[in-house]
């Protein structure tokens, strides 16, 4: 026959968080408990704990030599005035005033700068106004200053006759014939009247190369942009005896002048 015994459930092994020590509160913090040293008591504080205890002290004395519950008057009288009497004698309580700190200014004001003038400007001129500015521009390019061409030389004349820059090659001016004068006049029209201003127009035209004089001035005319409406700027490069001369722009407006557009291939 076989004897019963016990043995330890399974729940036995949640026996085995709980310390040695007998310990048995949970270590959690509740809300509002407090975390530190206790505050010290203040000499008020003190002073009334220390006479309640005395007050307490003589009636349960009082009590216990007796045999009597109830406390006589005067110890009554006399436990109160020791009570009040420390309450006299114990100094006042000062509140004491927090004030709170000034919030500090996060955004400092910038220090205010003086900015001199820029050399060579008038400070006391008025800014020009945007719209004059929109007028001014709104005109389109100013017109070529005409050239100034001297009245007492008669090669300037002439060649400012036939269309040529006053200020071309004095050197050329004299080697030029007739001829050549008369073919610069035609290309210069010819261009100004009928050819795109993307294209360059060359006068005489020649067949084949042996048609082509030595001694004979070639004139090709090209078109550059700038000119105001209604005129067209051009310049003039002429090649001879081996030699090729570029002339100053030169503007013409009005009679005989056409604004042909690019040509499209």
């Amino acid at each position: 026959m076989t004897a019963p015994t016990w043995h330890s459930t399974p729940d036995a092994r949640d026996y085995d968080d709980i310390d040695s020590d007998n310990n048995y509160v949970t270590p959690e913090l509740l809300a509002g408990e407090r975390i530190g040293e206790p505050l010290p008591r203040t000499g008020r504080q003190r002073l009334l704990r220390r006479s309640a205890a005395a007050a307490l002290a003589a009636g349960g004395g009082w009590a216990y030599w007796t045999e009597q519950v109830s406390v006589p008057p005067w110890l009554t009288d006399a436990a109160t005035g020791a009570v009040l009497a420390a309450m006299k004698s114990a100094p006042p309580v000062v509140e004491r005033k927090v004030t709170e700190p000034a919030a500090p200014q996060l955004v400092q004001p910038l220090p205010t700068v003086e900015v001199a003038a820029t050399p060579g400007t008038d400070p006391a001129a008025a800014p020009t106004a945007p719209a004059a500015e929109d007028a001014a521009e709104s005109r389109g390019p100013e017109p070529l200053p005409p050239p100034k061409a001297g009245k007492a030389d008669p090669y300037v004349q002439r060649a400012a006759a036939v269309g040529l820059h006053p200020d071309l090659s004095r050197v050329l001016l004299e080697k030029m014939t007739a001829a050549d004068y008369k073919n610069a006049g035609i290309a210069i029209k010819t261009a100004l009247a009928e050819i795109p201003d993307s294209e360059v127009y060359t006068w005489p035209v020649y067949n084949s190369p042996k048609e082509r004089k030595l001694d004979a001035a070639l004139f090709e005319v090209r078109f550059v942009a700038g000119a105001p409406s209604g005129c067209r700027r051009y310049v003039v490069a002429v090649s001879k005896d081996g030699w090729l001369t570029t002339a100053l722009p030169l503007e013409k407006c009005g009679k005989g002048v056409r604004v042909v557009k690019a040509s499209v291939e």
